[in-house]
């Protein structure tokens, strides 16, 4: 028994609710009530099959504050959850936001037209200065070229590289 300030009257015999009681007043069986004490929902029984009756209101009252302020751990996870997926599924709406095939299949295009531009630039110097030294200049340009590309294929995920035959 609690006084009208909610503080234990000293010597007062707790009132006790039956597990058979309480599980029929929270419309679950009894072992479901094991499981809400071994979870914290519950507090322990004071004998077999005994539940203090002010602490059982207390605690299921103290959850439903908790769930009133946004609810468990777990739901206040989940509600987040399914915000953020919402958000991404809305910003890929509108756009703003790409799948990962398409932002892969878009790196491959840029590196593979990276790499064309790389390897048409030695002939393309050739061209451009005097002929007794364009085979030189070509063959410079290539080497300094084909090692750029290695340098570059080395720090990209295996396949992505467009390099199999500029090896």
């Amino acid at each position: 028994m609690v006084s009208e300030n909610n503080t234990p009257i000293k010597g007062a015999a707790p009132v006790v609710f039956t597990s058979e009681f309480l599980a029929t007043v929270m419309g679950v069986g009894e072992r479901r009530l094991s499981t809400l004490v071994r979870d914290g929902v519950l507090p322990k029984t004071i004998g077999r099959g005994k539940y203090d009756a002010g602490a059982v209101i207390q605690s299921m009252w103290a959850r439903i504050q908790q769930q009133a302020k946004g609810g468990t751990d777990e739901v206040r996870r989940l509600r987040a959850a399914k915000a953020g997926i919402a958000e991404l599924d809305l910003d890929e709406r509108k756009g703003e936001l790409i799948s990962a095939d398409d932002a892969e299949r878009c790196q491959r295009r840029l590196v593979t037209e990276a790499r064309q531009l790389l390897l048409a630039l030695p002939p393309s110097l050739a061209r451009q200065v005097p002929k007794e030294y364009s085979g030189h200049i070509e063959e410079q340009a290539q080497i300094q070229v084909r090692a750029a590309l290695r340098t570059l294929a080395e720090g990209l995920p295996e396949g992505a590289n467009g390099l199999s035959d500029a090896t």
